[in-house]
């Protein structure tokens, strides 16, 4: 009778272990799927303004607004920067959050590197798109960030 008890409490625990296993399985696959879906967005939030870019650099990269936040959406299948926060974007948690910063950018003139205290490049621009999400282990943050030039309106 003691070793049957024996091994019930051992299976016990073993099946306890398993369980829990489970669980922090299914958690670490909550959390890898959030991070991908956020890698997507970011890529998104990349290709969108690029495609602005790519349609007419004056009308839209040059022209927007520098160093404040703007927002990548989708009005009449073509993308668009706005001042308008749109809302979350649609997700798994539906709570993405994310933001495009166009910024200026210098160069020195006798090298062309970039460079804080040259001049302003008007044919270049730093983009730096950031996602926000919200977890149960708090706020998470992705950022990306490229330098766009002019190389279609010359």
């Amino acid at each position: 009778m003691v070793e049957v008890l024996v091994v019930v409490g051992l299976l016990g625990i073993g099946f306890l272990g398993i369980g829990i296993l489970a669980v922090q399985g299914s958690q670490l696959l909550s959390v890898a799927a959030d991070r991908h879906e956020a890698v997507l967005y970011l890529r998104e939030g990349i290709e969108g303004v690029k495609a602005l870019r790519n349609e007419s650099w004056t009308d839209h990269i040059a022209s927007a607004s520098t160093d404040t936040n703007l927002y990548l959406v989708a009005q009449d299948g073509r993308w668009m920067l706005s001042a308008s926060d749109p809302g979350p974007l649609y997700g798994r948690p539906q709570n993405f959050n994310r933001t495009v910063v166009v910024e200026r950018v210098s160069r020195d003139s006798a090298t062309d590197n970039i460079d804080p205290a040259g001049i302003d490049d008007p044919d270049t621009r730093r983009i730096t798109v950031t996602l926000l999400w919200t977890t149960r282990g708090g706020t998470r943050t992705f950022v990306a960030t490229t330098y766009l030039t002019n190389i279609l309106d010359n």
